[in-house]
Formats: C-alpha cells, sequence, structure tokens
C-alpha cells in the first residue's frame, strides 16, 4: 500500500505552465472584483490616485516576485512563506510566524474566501441570503475545494485551468465596457471618509494598499507545489512570470472599472442580462481562488506535523484515514494537514458569521459579516506581506554574511529595497491611524476603529499560542527527565 501511494506520488507532477496558471488563478478574483470600491473612497474620489494605488502596490508586489526569486533558490522541500522565516529571519520571528500562518491565516483565509463567493452569487442570480443560508453555502464551498484539491491534485490542477480560463472573460469585457461607458458615468462617492485618511487623499494612497495585498494574496502559496514540480528549479521564473501577468491585468481592469462605473465598483454595464453573465462569470474566478489556495496549503501543515514542529503535532498524527479504492477511483487517505486545516477552517468560519451577525457594530446581519470578513482578509494579508519583507531584509543581510548558499539574481538588491520599503510604510501607518482614530479623530467611528485595533493585537497574542505551548511542553519534559534521573 506504501508503496502504491508513493508511486502515485511520484507520477503526480504539474509542469511549469500549470504553476503559472496556479499563480494567476489562485490571486485573481476577490479583491481586484471588490476592492476597487473601498480604495476609491480612501482616496475621496480621485481616479488618478485610486489607480496609482494600483500602480504603486504592483511595483511592490513584483519587487517582491523578483526578490523570493533568490530566497525560494535555497528551497526543496514544501514549507513556503515559513521556509523563507526559518532561513532568514531570528528564531523567535520564525515561531511567531509558524504560529500565525498555521493557526490563523491559513484557515482564516480559507474560511473568508467563500464569504466573497456568496456576494458574487448574490449578484449573478439576484439571490439574497439570510446569514445562516450563506453560512451553509460558504462551508459547502470550503469542504468541496478543500476534499478535491487534497485527494486528486491532477483533478485540482485541471480544475484550475478550467477556472482560470473562465476568469478571462470578465477581465476582458469590464475594462471594455468601462471605457465604452466612459461619456455616460461620472464617478461619485457618497460615503465621506472620516479618521487619518480623511485629512488627505495622499494618505488614502498608502491606506488602500493593504486591499490590494489582499488581491494579491496566495501567490506565494504555489511555492509548497515546488517538490511537485516536473522541474523544480523554475519556480523562481515561474513567480516572477506568473506576478507580471496578474499586474498587467489588474491595472487594466481598474482602469476601466474607476472609469466607467458611477461608485468605483464592477457594475460598468447597464443591461441586466449582461450584468448577470459577467457577475457569473466572476462567481467563477472567486471559485478559482478558493480552488488554487487549497491546492498547496496542507502541504505545508504536513511538512511541520511530520517532523513534530507544530503545537498539534501529536494529536492530528493520530486522526488519519488510509488509502480507499472505489472501483477503478483510487481515494487518498487523509492526512494530519489536511485535517488540521478542515477542522480550524471550520471552527473560524463558524466564528466570523457568529460575530459579524449579532456582534459587529451593525443593524444588518449579513452586511456586518461583510464589514468583518474585508476587516479581517486586510489585516491577514498585509501581516504575511510584513513576513514576506522580514525574510526579505534577511536575505539582503545573508548578501553580506553568507551563510546561507542562496542563487544569486542580480536584481535581488534594488527588488528587495523597493519591496520592503512599500510593504513596511503600509503596515506602519495603519497601526498608528487605527491608534489615531480610536480618539474619534476628525469625526472617526470610535467602535470600528477599535474593534480594528482589538482585531491586530488578538492575531499577534492568538499567533504566540503554540509557542507559549511549546515552551511549556519543553518545561515538562525537563522535569520529568529530572525526576527520573533522581529516581534511578
Amino acid at each position: 500500500m506504501k508503496k502504491r501511494s508513493v508511486m502515485s506520488k511520484n507520477k503526480e507532477k504539474i509542469g511549469f505552465l500549470s504553476v503559472i496558471i496556479t499563480i494567476v488563478g489562485s490571486s485573481i478574483g476577490a479583491g481586484i472584483f471588490f476592492k476597487n470600491k473601498s480604495i476609491l473612497e480612501n482616496t475621496h474620489g480621485s481616479i488618478g490616485l485610486a489607480i496609482s494605488c494600483w500602480i504603486v502596490a504592483a511595483i511592490g508586489i513584483l519587487a517582491i516576485g523578483l526578490a523570493l526569486m533568490e530566497i525560494t533558490s535555497t528551497q526543496d522541500r514544501d514549507k513556503g512563506i515559513l521556509g523563507w522565516m526559518e532561513k532568514f529571519t531570528p528564531n523567535w520571528m520564525f515561531k511567531w510566524s509558524k504560529g500565525y500562518m498555521l493557526i490563523l491565516y491559513f484557515p482564516l483565509t480559507f474560511a473568508t474566501l467563500p464569504v466573497y463567493g456568496i456576494l458574487s452569487l448574490e449578484d449573478a442570480t439576484g439571490w439574497t441570503a439570510n446569514w445562516w443560508q450563506m453560512l451553509l453555502v460558504a462551508t459547502s464551498f470550503m469542504i468541496w475545494f478543500g476534499a478535491v484539491s487534497f485527494f486528486s491534485l491532477k483533478f485540482g490542477s485541471s480544475l484550475q485551468w478550467i477556472f482560470t480560463l473562465v476568469k478571462f472573460i470578465p477581465i476582458l469585457f469590464i475594462p471594455l465596457f468601462g471605457f465604452l461607458n466612459l461619456d455616460s458615468n461620472n464617478v461619485s462617492v457618497t460615503s465621506v471618509t472620516t479618521g487619518l485618511t480623511g485629512i488627505s487623499p495622499y494618505l488614502g494612497v498608502i491606506a488602500a494598499i493593504p486591499a490590494i495585498f489582499f488581491a494579491y494574496d496566495g501567490f506565494y502559496t504555489v511555492t509548497s507545489l515546488k517538490s511537485k514540480m516536473k522541474k523544480p528549479k523554475l519556480m523562481p521564473l515561474a513567480i516572477a512570470i506568473g506576478i507580471g501577468a496578474i499586474t498587467s491585468m489588474y491595472l487594466l481592469i481598474t482602469a476601466g472599472v474607476l472609469i466607467g462605473s458611477e461608485d468605483g465598483a464592477k457594475n460598468v454595464y447597464s443591461n441586466k442580462a449582461f450584468k448577470m453573465v459577467m457577475d457569473t462569470f466572476i462567481f467563477v474566478a472567486i471559485l478559482g481562488v478558493i480552488n488554487g489556495f487549497s491546492l498547496g496549503t496542507y502541504n505545508i501543515y504536513d511538512e511541520y506535523i511530520e517532523t513534530d514542529d507544530f503545537a498539534f503535532s501529536s494529536f492530528f498524527k493520530k486522526i488519519k484515514t488510509k488509502e480507499k479504492r472505489i472501483g477503478k477511483i483510487t481515494l487518498r487517505g487523509t492526512t494530519p494537514g489536511f485535517n488540521i486545516l478542515m477542522i480550524f477552517s471550520f471552527i473560524f468560519i463558524i466564528i466570523i458569521f457568529f460575530v459579524g451577525a449579532f456582534v459587529w457594530p451593525t443593524q444588518n446581519k449579513v452586511e456586518g459579516i461583510s464589514e468583518l470578513t474585508d476587516l479581517l482578509t486586510n489585516w491577514t494579508s498585509l501581516l504575511v506581506f510584513l513576513m514576506i519583507s522580514f525574510a526579505i531584509m534577511g536575505a539582503l543581510v545573508n548578501r553580506k554574511t553568507n551563510k546561507i548558499k542562496v542563487k544569486k539574481s542580480k536584481i535581488f538588491i534594488p527588488s528587495a529595497i523597493i519591496s520592503i520599503i512599500l510593504t513596511t510604510i503600509p503596515g506602519i501607518y495603519m497601526i498608528v491611524a487605527s491608534i489615531v482614530d480610536m480618539t474619534g479623530f476628525n469625526k472617526a467611528g470610535i467602535g470600528k476603529a477599535t474593534t480594528t485595533f482589538i482585531v491586530l493585537i488578538a492575531t499577534i497574542i492568538i499567533s504566540c499560542i503554540p509557542l507559549i505551548i511549546e515552551k511549556v511542553n519543553k518545561k515538562i519534559k525537563n522535569n520529568k527527565l529530572k525526576t527520573q534521573k533522581k529516581l534511578n
């Protein structure tokens, strides 16, 4: 049985082009179609500044992708971003980031992406779901794509091709109709920007970058598929090409949407039938993001659980199933990585829906869920890109120390400097802005500002839980060894 499973794993190799498609497919979706309105609000309705936000963020993301070409050259195993942190950052920072990614980020992302899928499904069908219907559908999406991508890597990869090809339809038509509607629509922003960002639209450029980061979020999870590639050495090149392609499409979509709609949203067309068709394609595009994210995530858990380098390794090693054969189809047994991703994601999706519906400061339950989802996706994406920038900082230091062998890239140093600047400044600004807004500065909503800050602090504290458990376990083991020595 073991030999057959090993052989099947060796056969399931994916090509260079499939990796690029996975990068594009796992990124293009919710961010580009749902974040433009908030970006326009941050820039006080300025189309020029809103487009500038995307250009600035795109430069930062492209710089990250180019810098990662050198960083990923050191990695052979499936640890993804955590592998970079382990090699290029201090041990305490790596352990915190490991707790953040495995306990919070991966499950939270897997839990929030289906919410955007439901919102696009509502746009496509005209269906207005209540909070518990949204919960059922979101959970179904999560379970389906988690299971499909796990039990058959080839099927999941093939599915990603379909999703990616379909999402090119709205990518082409939305900008086209936006430019055609240039003379018929005047962009207007109904909500007034308050707080620190309300002082100047230029501050809005900085404030909008985390939302744009979410639009790119997920491209780095593909690095966990490196060992599954036919030619693993081509992974850095695949990342650079994938990000370049995403950036080009994003700038095209953004220009068309902002110029051709009345509120900066994706509705650049007046024909209801055509709108329904486009929204359906957008729905499929977001399903592609969920599928692309799930393709490489569980591998990262398995890497750490197999080496007992995760606080809950011993528990999740016990709950795995064996390989099953149904007719001609062979289903893989569940691994600890698959189990932990699905269990944690299910816990978070329940928390998000109940907090958003019953605790969030708004009268509309669905609106509360949507606002909480937006907040979580912005914060989690920002923290991940800050982690990547810390790894890049470590790689810059490594250029002097040469402690870690890397395949040096000529463009690494300038790319690293640009990426560090364009990720740390928004991070610092978001923290400062949330603190300032809690005072009610410039008519800021104190309740939402306080909630935003609490989410950030809670994220940092919860991410420390595995580190605390690890230290407690070490103390317990050391105490047991001491007592055994005394008895002997």
